[in-house]
């Protein structure tokens, strides 16, 4: 049997996305994104996301808190020790996303009011690790 490590959602950013650099001068991406229970009654979900480099350049510049987004990505479990306590949380890694259609508000400067294209990341591109000593958020 194989693994299989793939998800995608589609729901709206429930914070404006964070940018940062990492020594490498690699672009770091973190979202928050709510999707919306199967049943008018469920309560949504919330998921912790990151994307690099372009990928999340493009993120950071087109997208704001309360903006829709389709993302395909993986699951990362993520592990640290704070004062003797283990911690863990699962974030998703985005690997590619959609500008999700239909939303009036949406506007993309300087393109003619049309998305840009998007770049997926490259497989043999490898996800940097954070600092160990450092929570993952």
């Amino acid at each position: 049997m194989s693994a299989n490590n793939t998800v995608v959602l589609m729901g709206r950013l429930t914070r404006d996305p964070a940018m940062k650099y990492l020594p490498s001068e690699m672009a770091v991406c973190d979202i928050g994104v709510a999707v919306d229970g199967r049943k008018k009654d469920d309560p949504p979900n919330f998921f912790d996301c990151t994307a690099f480099g372009k990928t999340a350049e493009i993120i950071g510049q087109y997208f704001t808190k309360g903006k829709p987004i389709c993302i395909q990505g993986s699951l990362r479990q993520e592990r640290w020790e704070k004062d003797g306590k283990k911690h863990s949380k699962v974030k998703v890694v985005i690997d590619s996303f959609s500008f999700v259609p239909g939303d009036s508000s949406q506007s993309f400067p300087d393109s003619g009011d049309s998305p840009p294209k998007i770049r997926t990341a490259d497989p043999s591109d490898p996800i940097p690790k954070y600092d160990e000593d450092e929570p993952p958020f």
